[in-house]
């Protein structure tokens, strides 16, 4: 079975994903990002109610002193993470990887980090046609600093992955990680891929801990973005001095931006799109 994520536009662009063991798009699909936001982001409120709650670090920001905004909690300022625009983007952009099948993974410590060879593991799955296992420490785990040996990256994990994915001419795929799952098990260390002439998808997990690890079907691993290779290639560097243009770039920001008590950043997102993509016109 074939997975394809379309957008709009006169030429191909699809996503295709497709897995070598039949089944697994049934059991463990690839999905957008939007269906693996954490719980605990869901729990976190727009605005908090600070009110006789002693600061910790000095005078809080707030509308002290302000009583027709501080009632209103859609108008405190006092807002809460959740208002941060590029946290809501990130939890909307991409496609994640989960999990295709159970995993248990067993380190033991024998102080022998960065030898080849130097633990002993287990490494199991329900069924032959998922495999893997530990890589040798000197393949990556020899060469990082000594604390994160010891403390972020004990083992260094190669899954063999039933899916595959094609993106257009010219669009490449970046590989990053759960990071606002925080995992405290492992992690899908981040890189970009060319998958417009590589199909193979070959996340290596990053064991942060010795012991027992229980990865479970349909655990998120990582995020593929897709982006444009060719545009992004071509682009150039400029530091310059701040002038009149830039002044003026910074106050139509601002402008936008400080005018509405909610929802400016989306309403200037709205714009950029319907002015279209400069690159392709």
């Amino acid at each position: 079975m074939t997975y394809e994520y379309e957008g709009d536009g006169p030429v191909e662009n699809k996503v295709k994903f497709w897995s070598v063991v039949p089944g697994v798009e049934e059991w463990a699909p690839i999905e957008p990002a939007s269906k693996f936001i954490p719980k605990w982001w869901k729990g976190v409120p727009a605005h908090s109610d600070t009110s006789g709650v002693p600061a910790i670090n000095g005078p809080q920001y707030s509308d002290s002193g302000t009583p027709q905004f501080e009632t209103n909690l859609q108008t405190r300022a006092d807002g809460t993470i959740k208002l941060c625009p590029a946290i809501h983007d990130w939890f909307n952009t991409g496609w994640v990887l989960p999990m295709w099948c159970d995993l248990h993974i067993e380190l033991f410590e024998d102080g022998a980090l960065g030898a080849p060879g130097g633990k002993q593991y287990t490494f199991r799955t329900p069924h032959p046609d998922f495999q893997g296992g530990l890589m040798d420490n000197i393949t990556y785990i020899t060469w990082l600093p000594k604390e994160q040996q010891e403390n972020g990256a004990v083992g260094f994990v190669n899954l063999e992955c039933p899916w595959r994915m094609k993106t257009p001419a010219g669009i490449s795929c970046y590989q990053f990680p759960m990071y606002y799952h925080f995992n405290q098990d492992f992690e899908v260390p981040p890189g970009p891929i060319w998958t417009d002439v590589y199909t193979q998808v070959n996340p290596q997990i990053i064991l942060k801990r010795y012991g027992k690890i229980t990865i479970k079907r349909g655990t998120p691993l990582c995020l593929f973005i897709p982006y444009e290779r060719c545009s992004a290639d071509n682009l150039e560097m400029e530091i310059v001095k701040r002038g009149e243009k830039e002044i003026e770039w910074e106050h139509s920001t601002d402008r936008m931006i400080q005018t509405k008590f909610k929802g400016a950043y989306y309403q200037m997102q709205k714009e950029a799109k319907k002015a279209g993509c400069p690159y392709h016109q």
